[in-house]
């Protein structure tokens, strides 16, 4: 049997596989059939089976791949009641799928043992019978007990099959040769009574079953409802022992016997058919159902069989004179008894175990123990079940290879199952390599190696986002959309972090996303994570205020930490070591291995990839993973921005002249997110506003409020961002800041809110400067001061073009004015101040003011885009 069914998945090479079965043998599985669809990259195998045998699995000690190659799905049936339909469902590449439906179950005496039988169709030379299997799957999820996933499992094939259906074209019911019957609302033996009645004159009735009822009293009760006058009783060969009472039996007349003529009819009978003959064909019925009365004549167990008409009997039976002895089928139902609740049980790829036991039991707490062979990994007590269910982060991180049980104990419950892990199930062999990587990564062991498996995910967000609109977010002239949207409903820490930590990436593997982030955020704040431990080392106080200094910044000879910042341990008689540049990081240090050279190619790599969040979201910023990679990339910022300050002079603050953070929130304000992502980045934005006013100095403040207004499309509502910074800093995004610093830092929240636009101060200084009573340069502030006295010179020539204007979003490689080149150092310069004078033509360029502002305002003609 094992032999035929392998050349069904052969002929199948299917992409999804389902199983069904009453005992199951994982050894066998593992050894026959896993490797059967594996050799044709079958990429979801599925099997259900009744919750007493899925329990008496977790005894075998030889199973490795169940629970991450396949998957397994135990079926609670209540008292003597049991899940026994032997089923196959392969779903073709080509659409070519097929159903087997046959006796055998998931074991070695099932495929290679006993004497069974076994059925298969095609969905193309038999759609009416694939569409029955699709009704038996609804059925079965709205009958019996499954957990919401492995609902939607039986859900996605019975979608599958459904979706097929009317490309195969119309059932004729006049034509069909081929009918499913379950038994899931009636009796085998009614539907097959009907199914019987399309034969002219029905007359004989063979009966092959390894059981039946010791009166025999459903084979004579089927007979009667035919209208048979015939009664065949098949024997097993090896044994042919006529399973009822001699004397007392239900039989009108003797029936006879026959035996299955095969070449293997000394192996044990296990196969179950049912034959009517009559004058024109015969109906066969094969597949699970027993001539017991609970298993033909009613429907309390869960049956199925394939029943076809024929022109002749495919079978050739051979007469037995008298059977050996007469002796009733004895039935332990204490064996059937369900005593143990069902487990079903998965570990998601976010590292949460969620179950269900079946059935519910009380509400309590319960002891839940993990389990590799006879090795316990992890024990978690005390976690709440309710209604049967539980679902729990584990707090350590699973590292093994071989299969896992789950042990659930509490009062009165003990229940065992397997564990189901879905990552291995659900995801592709790259995308488990990416999980694993971001779950030692997350455990803390920070291998190169893992790091790659992050750098190429992110690197590939470009080709796996599509574009949904015009780049670049609110439409080019400033501060966003004209119209004011509604402020940003008041969130909790928890309500926010549910936000984003619900994302899903762009394949779909929520979890699997959301850990390759949080791997890489972990990643990046690693050196952190070595100073925790280490006393902080006093800030000196900022003495006189100061602002930034024109230029290039001057390499720091001691830069001090700025506030809130915390400092690297001192080695063993060494004086502290502060990180003075990205460079700096991977220098040598005493004590250090020599891999500092692999260490730092790793982590160039890592920040390339980093550049492919913003190019990704130019093209799409509305998935729910977008904001836990703004999150990635503005951690990677903090910690640029707080390991190189410097030079700090009287301010204590940054006096280079291309802030960091600034020119982090100046471009990831402008991106096109959706509403709710606008929502969930409030905070982080906020948070980053509040450092880089803080550690940046008062030059910044409008170019802050700007991306705070273009991303919100409104300006902040008062104490907005002081509640969206504080929500912001409970995150480990901001763990390089201590207490003191972020409490430091979020006095600057009201500053940022008093402040003009970047935009709005731009606009107002270019109308006094070009305005008629302008006879003086006016004074300003000391960034802008170079394009106001390049501005006034123009003040007295009213036709003439003052100054330039580059649209936001747009990187222009020539001056507005008089068309020289505009190098990219020029354009972040300006991207990041908003202002540049010309080298060529000593005019001002202005970034990103709204045109139709400019001309409200009295400009027109003075500017030129």
């Amino acid at each position: 049997m094992s032999i035929k069914l392998i050349s069904l998945i052969d002929k199948a090479r299917p992409r999804r596989a389902l199983f069904t079965t009453f005992t199951f043998s994982i050894s066998w599985f593992e050894a026959i059939i896993v490797p059967a669809l594996r050799r044709w990259s079958c990429e979801q195998i599925d099997v259900l089976v009744d919750a007493r045998y899925a329990r008496r699995s977790t005894d075998e000690a030889s199973g490795l791949y169940i629970g991450s190659a396949y998957r397994v799905i135990p079926v609670y049936m209540a008292k003597t009641t049991v899940f026994h339909p032997k089923l196959v469902y392969l779903e073709g590449y080509d659409d070519a799928d097929r159903l087997v439906v046959g006796s055998a179950n998931l074991t070695l005496s099932g495929h290679g043992k006993n004497l069974e039988v076994l059925d298969a169709i095609s969905a193309a030379d038999e759609p009416g019978v694939l569409g029955e299997f699709s009704d038996f799957l609804d059925g079965l999820t709205a009958k019996y007990d499954f957990s919401a996933d492995h609902a939607e499992i039986l859900g996605g094939y019975r979608t599958r099959i459904r979706a097929r259906l009317p490309k195969l074209g119309p059932v004729d019911d006049s034509t069909r040769r081929a009918w499913l019957v379950h038994t899931l609302s009636r009796p085998a033996a009614e539907q097959l009574t009907e199914h019987a009645y399309r034969l002219d004159n029905p007359h004989t009735l063979t009966v092959l079953s390894p059981f039946h009822s010791p009166t025999g009293s459903p084979v004579q009760e089927l007979a009667d409802e035919i209208g048979v006058g015939k009664i065949r009783i098949g024997l097993d060969g090896k044994n042919p022992v006529a399973p009822f009472l001699r004397d007392g039996n239900a039989f009108d007349t003797v029936p006879g016997f026959v035996r299955a003529d095969t070449d293997h009819f000394d192996r044990t009978l296990h196969a179950k058919c049912f034959e009517v003959e009559g004058n024109d064909g015969v109906i066969v019925m094969t597949g699970s159902v027993n001539a017991t009365a609970q298993s033909l004549a009613s429907t309390d167990n869960v049956e199925v069989s394939l029943v076809r008409l024929l022109d002749e009997t495919p079978f050739a039976w051979k007469k037995l004179d008298q059977p050996k002895e007469y002796k009733a089928c004895e039935f332990n139902v204490d064996e059937l008894t369900a005593r143990k609740p069902a487990l079903q049980v998965s570990l998601t790829p976010d590292n949460r175990l969620v179950g269900q036991v079946f059935p519910a039991g009380a509400d309590q707490q319960v002891t839940l123990e993990v389990l590799d062979g006879d090795t316990s990994r992890h024990l978690q007590q005390y976690v709440p079940m309710t209604n049967g269910a539980f679902d729990v982060r584990l707090n350590r991180t699973l590292k093994v290879d071989n299969a896992l049980q789950l042990v659930v104990t509490g009062d009165d419950l003990y229940a065992v199952g397997w564990i189901n892990v879905e990552l291995d199930l659900r995801t592709d062999p790259s995308q488990r390599e990416l999980a694993k990587a971001s779950a030692r990564l997350l455990a803390g062991e920070h291998r190169n190696a893992d790091l790659d498996q992050i750098t190429n995910w992110l690197l590939s967000l470009q080709s796996r986002l599509k574009p949904t609109g015009t780049p670049g977010g609110p439409r080019p002239g400033g501060a966003g959309p004209k119209t004011k949207a509604p402020p940003a409903r008041k969130m909790t820490y928890a309500e926010w972090r549910k936000t984003i930590e619900e994302a899903q990436g762009s394949n779909g593997q929520p979890a699997l996303s959301r850990n390759a982030v949080e791997a890489a955020i972990q990643w990046v704040n690693r050196d952190v994570k070595k100073r925790r431990d280490i006393p902080e080392l006093k800030v000196p106080e900022p003495k006189n205020p100061g602002g930034p200094t024109e230029g290039k910044p001057d390499t720091p000879n001691k830069p001090d930490m700025p506030r809130g910042g915390s400092a690297p341990k001192p080695a063993p008689g060494s004086k502290p070591r502060f990180i003075a540049s990205e460079d700096d990081e991977f220098s040598q240090q005493p004590g250090t291995s020599q891999d500092n050279d692999e260490a730092k190619e790793t982590d160039e790599r890592f920040l390339q990839a980093l550049e492919a969040i913003p190019r990704g979201l130019e093209l799409d910023a509305r998935g729910s993973i977008v904001p836990l990679l703004v999150e990635l990339s503005a951690t990677q910022v903090l910690k640029l921005t707080l390991n190189t300050l410097g030079p700090v002079e009287n301010s204590g603050r940054q006096t280079s002249q291309l802030p960091l953070i600034q020119g982090w929130l100046n471009r990831f304000a402008r991106f096109e997110y959706s509403e709710q992502n606008r929502e969930a980045l409030l905070p982080l934005f906020a948070a980053m506003a509040c450092c880089a006013a803080e550690f940046h100095g008062e030059v910044v403040l409008p170019s802050l409020k700007e991306a705070l207004v273009r991303l919100l499309g409104r300006s902040p509502e008062a104490g907005e961002v002081l509640a969206g910074a504080r929500l912001g800093f409970e995150s480990d995004r901001f763990e390089r800041l201590n207490d003191e610093g972020k409490q430091a830092v979020l006095v600057r929240a009201g500053d940022i809110e008093a402040s003009s636009t970047n935009s709005d101060v731009l606009t107002d200084l270019i109308v006094l400067t070009l305005g008629p009573q302008s006879r003086t340069c006016p004074s300003v502030a000391p960034e802008y001061t170079p394009v106001i006295r390049a501005l006034h010179q123009y003040q007295r020539q009213p036709d003439s073009k003052a100054f330039g204007v580059v649209p936001d979003g747009v990187q222009a490689s020539s001056a507005p004015c008089c068309g020289g080149p505009l190098h990219s150092d020029d354009m972040t310069i300006l991207r990041a101040r908003r202002q540049v004078v010309c080298k060529e033509c000593k005019r001002p360029i202005f970034y990103g003011l709204d045109p139709a502002v400019l001309e409200e305002r009295g400009l027109t003609n003075r500017f030129k885009v």
